[in-house]
């Protein structure tokens, strides 16, 4: 059976067979109706914000879309893109408003470069505010 390296991680730490076991379970356990309803909730509820570093974001979404994936239901990759869309904080409305023939994979990256754009911007506007200082 081949899991990936952070369950890997997680079940070096673990003591027992039994916790090994039931962490295991809850990842690879056919999901019923309520368990992919509440999967995709939070999903769909997710929101990011700016105070968190976006490639921090990205990661908790991706995970949550991963979750969903593994539960059994199917996400077609233009509802993936719009949910996507959808849990950038209102800051990011101008990118937002920009990607209509992107699909969510590719969408991916030009986040992260954005972001790095934007925190480099910020670093240097705080220099110069030291430098007035």
């Amino acid at each position: 059976m081949h899991v990936s390296d952070c369950t890997s991680e997680k079940l070096r730490k673990m003591e027992t067979a039994q916790e090994m076991w039931m962490h295991l379970r809850t990842i690879y356990e056919p999901q019923n109706d309520a368990q992919q309803a509440h999967t995709l909730r939070a999903l769909v509820n997710y929101k990011m914000n700016d105070e968190q570093p976006v490639g921090e974001c990205l990661s908790i979404w991706q995970k949550k879309l991963n979750n969903v994936l593994i539960s059994g239901l199917e996400i077609h990759s233009k509802l993936q893109k719009i949910l996507l869309l959808a849990a950038l904080p209102h800051s990011w409305f101008t990118f937002r408003t920009n990607q209509n023939s992107v699909n969510c994979p590719i969408l991916i990256d030009p986040l992260r470069i954005l972001d790095r754009k934007k925190q480099c911007a910020h670093k240097g506007l705080q220099i110069q505010i030291q430098a007035l200082q």
